[in-house]
């Protein structure tokens, strides 16, 4: 790579994680404004987002039904269109339900702009490959560190954003943000120097010698399901976290100051660990296989989150902020923070080069095709097994994700 595209791909990747934080505070400003929208739309905020008019399918469940539909399309249109034009299509989707959706009061209109919203997110697999391309393998995990750290920090900010303005200010404020996002994107953006290869789908197989590849290729493969299995176990725990967590620490002795300032600081904790998973990963690399340094961090990223979910049953259940905050710290940043940059850089690599983006998308839509459900599914189990069982009923899935990269580990 020469001195103009190590330079350059700084500059690519800041705009991917300027699009990635735009692109979830649209996610948490919604939430923040839930009560003035359900005025708007004169419905129960149980019915517009608890549970919906069918089960999780409320005005928050349907953005995720948009955002795995998102994933599974984003990788074919990359492979086919290109990085400029899948950029734009998740612009559309994303900037015109933001200015639209303060100005209508029919439950079903909104209902469906927050699903075309959720379709943004064909832009995740373009910008996960596209920054890959341009770090390489080695440093591919880095650059995903920053990418995934910003995807999470788009959540704090979108509640900053949120109270810089009235409703639908603030709304609107956010909207500006998305048009430059998708501009800088389109404008600045190039596509990767460097395609993504494969080191574990051999160059004598039927995949690799095919002309015309697509979904029968990608869906024939056996990393396919065994990546995307793992990555479902991953978001199975994550959602879990993420929709207990907060609830969690109100009945367990932490306030409600403590509960804002504490998830902060937590997510500051994540960037910061999920940039150290990256440089790890790029020293590693340099001295064995990319593809085995990237499996021996999540695999490490896993076993670290069994002991946080153990500590979250335990030592959390026992009152009061520090032990729910050293529980969470253990689990999320430490555990998550470490596992989920690195495992994303492993569908790219681990496909042949004319299907990196089909199959990173058919892994991403794979692993997330439940994420609607999973929140209201999770917190119905604590009536019937408690916040211990809660916790302790996740160790399985980290288990079963850590033996799934332990068979890409030992194939590397």
């Amino acid at each position: 790579m020469g001195k103009e595209n190590q330079s350059y791909k700084w500059v690519v990747l800041i705009i991917a994680c300027f699009f990635a934080i735009i692109d979830m505070s649209t996610l948490s400003i919604f939430s923040m404004t839930g009560a003035e929208i359900t005025k708007q739309l004169g419905v129960t905020a149980e019915y517009a987002n608890s549970f919906g008019p069918w089960g999780s399918l409320g005005l928050f469940g349907i953005w995720s039904v948009g955002q795995v539909i998102g994933f599974l399309l984003g990788g074919p249109m990359y492979d086919k269109i290109g990085f400029r034009k899948t950029l734009l299509i998740a612009g559309i989707c994303l900037v015109i339900p933001q200015f639209i959706i303060p100005n209508i009061s029919n439950f079903w209109v909104v209902w469906f702009l927050r699903l075309v919203q959720g379709l943004c997110n064909v832009a995740f697999v373009p910008l996960v490959v596209t920054s890959i391309g341009w770090f390489g393998a080695e440093q591919g995990t880095l650059a995903l560190g920053f990418l995934i750290g910003s995807l999470l920090a788009g959540g704090t900010i979108g509640n900053f954003l949120a109270s810089l303005a009235a409703y639908p200010g603030n709304y609107y404020l956010v909207g500006v943000l998305c048009v430059m996002s998708i501009l800088l994107a389109i404008i600045l953006g190039r596509p990767s120097p460097a395609a993504v290869g494969s080191t574990m789908v051999e160059e004598d197989s039927e995949a690799a010698k095919e002309e015309a590849v697509g979904w029968g290729t990608v869906l024939a493969l056996k990393e396919t399901w065994i990546l995307g299995l793992t990555l479902l176990c991953g978001t199975l725990m994550l959602y879990p976290f993420f929709a207990g967590f907060g609830q969690f620490a109100l009945e367990n002795g932490v306030t409600k100051s403590q509960l804002a300032g504490g998830s902060l600081a937590l997510t500051v904790c994540f960037v910061i660990c999920a940039v150290i998973s990256g440089a790890v990963t790029t020293s590693m690399s340099k001295k064995m296989n990319p593809l085995k340094a990237q499996a021996a961090v999540v695999m490490t990223g896993f076993l670290i989150m069994v002991l946080g979910a153990i500590l979250m049953a335990f030592l959390g259940t026992n009152g009061g902020f520090s032990s729910w905050f050293i529980s969470c710290l253990v689990f999320f940043p430490l555990g998550m923070g470490i596992m989920m940059p690195t495992f994303n850089v492993m569908p790219p690599l681990v496909f042949n080069p004319k299907v990196a983006g089909t199959g990173t998308g058919v892994v991403t839509f794979v692993g997330n095709i439940v994420n609607w459900a999973t929140p209201g599914i999770w917190l119905g189990l604590v009536v019937t097994i408690g916040w211990k069982g809660y916790w302790l009923l996740i160790v399985p899935f980290m288990i079963i994700g850590f033996l799934l990269v332990l068979s890409i580990y030992r194939r590397a």
